[in-house]
């Protein structure tokens, strides 16, 4: 069987994303089966982890959280989102993701002139002396 995933490209660091919905029980208990319980998952992009938890938040607990993990270790999953990173354009939200993102980088960056004041709050200028 061949399936075909819409897989975010926005992978907040970690190889081979995808993201589940944590809801830790209360006395964490290392049963396999309640441990098994607090997880939802598989999902592929924050948005729709984040969207399924919102439209159905009446399931879980307010302790729940959406958790992104990697799928590096599961070899089928990680050869296949390589192939199709390689090969597939960004999806248009991707996309305007990316952008936005990119945009508040350069925000952050962007060089801005210094300035340096002296005691007195005027500007010093190239030139003038400065006592230390």
């Amino acid at each position: 069987m061949e399936l075909t995933l819409d897989v975010s490209r926005l992978n907040e660091g970690t190889a081979d994303p995808w993201w589940m919905i944590l809801d830790p029980g209360q006395n964490m208990n290392c049963d396999i089966f309640i441990l098994a319980e607090m997880i939802t998952g598989p999902f592929f992009s924050r948005e729709e982890a984040n969207q399924v938890l919102k439209e159905r938040k009446h399931h879980y607990s307010n302790r729940a959280r959406v958790f992104c993990a990697s799928g590096c270790y599961t070899h089928q999953y990680s050869e296949k989102y390589r192939q199709a990173e390689s090969t597939q354009p960004l999806s248009r939200r991707d996309k305007e993701l990316f952008d936005s993102l990119q945009e508040g980088l350069h925000m952050l960056f962007e060089p801005r002139p210094a300035t340096i004041k002296n005691d007195t709050g005027k500007d010093i200028d190239e030139g003038d002396v400065i006592r230390v």
